[in-house]
């Protein structure tokens, strides 16, 4: 089995006591890919698409619609636009090329960092953003339908889903930010970017995770619907 994760950080980890490794462990799977911390819904998608004709699974996390794509595949959240540590990523002695819809342009951490805090402050607009989010998600489960794949989705967090019911995937019902890893009693309501659980969830829960997905890939019914997780998920 090929199995591609996909999406941002609640699918970054893939060690051992990981639930992604732990599924791998399981079926003797190859992980054909695995997610970036805040990357955005499109630049997943793309990972997908990557790999689509080899993965015999896709699992993919599906994160909120704030989250910002641009050319040159930077993970950038809406944190990023007052957070003193944004672009941690971004290295000041590295020049970044722009080479998509405008003319070829060099832009050093400095600039991206300005423009990305006034794309938020000025021109943020989250009803377009969702819209686009619904777009891709539409486009995500065609990609999935038309190559005749298996496919889970996974809500991150309550915007996920921003009033979009699939049609062509089976996804679970809880929300893994807001219904299981802010519960966790380890939980640090800090922010989220500083905690070193493995894809924001204990080792508990990594495996209840993993029991969640085993179960599904087990019976292999890939009817699209919604599976509740409660039980695994106390």
């Amino acid at each position: 089995m090929k199995i591609a994760f996909c999406g941002d950080s609640f699918v970054v980890d893939t060690s051992d006591l990981s639930w992604p490794g732990l599924l791998s462990k399981e079926y003797n799977a190859e992980i054909l890919c695995k997610g970036i911390s805040g990357l955005s819904l499109y630049h997943a998608y793309e990972k997908m698409v990557e790999h689509i004709n080899g993965a015999d699974l896709i699992i993919f996390c599906i994160t909120d619609p704030s989250r910002l794509s641009n050319p040159f595949k930077l993970p950038i959240t809406i944190d990023q636009a007052i957070d003193k540590n944004a672009f941690i990523e971004i290295k000041d002695t590295k020049k970044y090329r722009h080479s998509h819809g405008i003319l070829p342009s060099v832009f050093n951490y400095k600039e991206l960092q300005t423009a990305v805090k006034y794309y938020y402050k000025m021109l943020y607009d989250d009803s377009h953003m969702e819209t686009t989010h619904r777009g891709l998600l539409r486009e995500i489960e065609n990609v999935v339908k038309k190559n005749n794949k298996k496919c889970i989705f996974l809500k991150c967090f309550s915007e996920s889903f921003p009033d979009y019911t699939p049609e062509n995937v089976v996804w679970g019902n809880l929300y893994l930010y807001e219904d299981i890893s802010m519960k966790e009693s380890n939980f640090d309501s800090n922010t989220i970017s500083k905690d070193e659980r493995k894809n924001h969830l204990n080792d508990k829960n990594n495996y209840n995770m993993y029991l969640f997905l085993k179960d599904i890939i087990d019976k292999d019914d890939f009817t699209p619907r919604e599976v509740k997780m409660e039980k695994y998920f106390k």
